[in-house]
């Protein structure tokens, strides 16, 4: 089969595929993607692990308000004000993060 090419110069060339008889194709025959965790159900975080990762959390939420208020006393303004801000978002974020461990919501397995 020969093919004059000038007239195609602007578009692309033609594809030729062979003819295939759509009858013969199966379901088990033509390949799928397959979601990484197919066929896994991914188990709840349970009471327990709940609780271990929100010890350091709330340990360190209560030392951060512990500084915080000490930094009301007797120091450089502008000292005051950075430390405040450092606890404030240090203690804000550990709070944030044991609000998210236990009220986020959970699958149904």
């Amino acid at each position: 089969m020969v093919m004059d090419l000038s007239s195609h110069t602007a578009r692309s060339l033609p594809v030729l595929h062979p003819p295939v008889d759509m009858r013969s194709i199966d379901a088990n025959s033509v390949s799928m993607p397959v979601p990484r965790n197919a066929g896994v159900k991914l188990a709840p975080v349970n009471l327990v692990s709940r609780s271990l990762w929100s010890l350091p959390l709330v340990i360190g939420a209560g030392y951060c308000l512990f500084g915080f208020v000490a930094t009301f006393e007797p120091m450089p303004p502008v000292d005051q004000w950075l430390w405040r801000a450092a606890y404030f978002f240090a203690g804000a974020g550990a709070v944030f993060a044991i609000a998210w461990l236990w009220l986020k919501p959970r699958r149904q397995a």
